[in-house]
């Protein structure tokens, strides 16, 4: 982790950490060494970009087994290359309004990696460009598991939305087929036995009736089977 140019990138990031804090001598070098500990054994994936090129300089241990790749094979890829095609739009644009200071733009956001191996892998990501030292500093966080384990309750939510909508609908179409169906039978009345009228104001009854024997197997799967299905011919 101590070779090259993300050494020094990293090293210079924590010096101005602790000119800020007014920290000086040897206490800074002690607290850079724990510093690049701290960097190399963090749980959550940690990376460094170059701003202009946006190759990977530095990784640590987490982001290396979430990509599957070496610290030397990871220098050798841009961030981009370990995003799915589907995502590499969006996050390129994300750092790009990133570093014009875009206070639209969310903290953190979903985004999906590909490993060297080709596993998809659903990924929380937050990255910081930081000027003076020309790199760009990510935090990514694998919740692949989390989504799996949501993802059951997420589809039970939409399954009730869904008969909850479905069982809206079915009943205004049955309140728009008793009117339809009440109107035709009074004209069926209305028309005297005539066989010019009776003939289609009877084809109109025939079809509500069915229509509604539809709607009722909406409602049916909208009360998930609180009545009897029955096949319809």
């Amino acid at each position: 982790m101590r070779s090259g140019t993300s050494w020094r990138q990293l090293e210079a990031l924590h010096r101005m950490g602790n000119l800020q804090a007014g920290v000086r001598g040897p206490t800074a070098s002690e607290t850079a060494e724990s510093f690049f500990q701290l960097f190399d054994n963090c749980p959550v994936g940690l990376y460094c970009l170059d701003f202009k090129s946006g190759y990977f300089v530095n990784a640590n241990q987490a982001f290396s087994r979430l990509a599957d790749c070496s610290l030397s094979e990871l220098k050798a890829l841009r961030f981009s290359q370990l995003v799915a095609p589907e995502d590499v739009e969006r996050v390129v644009d994300y750092f790009r309004r990133r570093s014009h200071g875009d206070p639209t733009l969310p903290r953190t956001y979903e985004m999906l990696l590909v490993s060297r191996r080709g596993e998809h892998r659903v990924a929380l990501h937050d990255a910081d460009i930081v000027q003076f030292a020309d790199v760009i500093m990510g935090a990514v966080r694998d919740i692949t598991s989390e989504k799996l384990l949501l993802e059951p309750m997420l589809q039970a939510h939409k399954s009730d939305g869904l008969s909850f909508l479905a069982g809206g609908m079915a009943n205004e179409f049955n309140n728009l087929l008793a009117v339809i169906s009440g109107y035709a039978e009074l004209l069926l009345v209305r028309c005297g036995g005539s066989a010019d009228f009776a003939g289609p104001v009877q084809a109109i009854i025939e079809a509500g009736k069915r229509a509604s024997m539809h709607i009722n197997v909406l409602l049916s799967l909208a009360r998930q089977g609180a009545h009897a299905l029955e096949q319809i011919e």
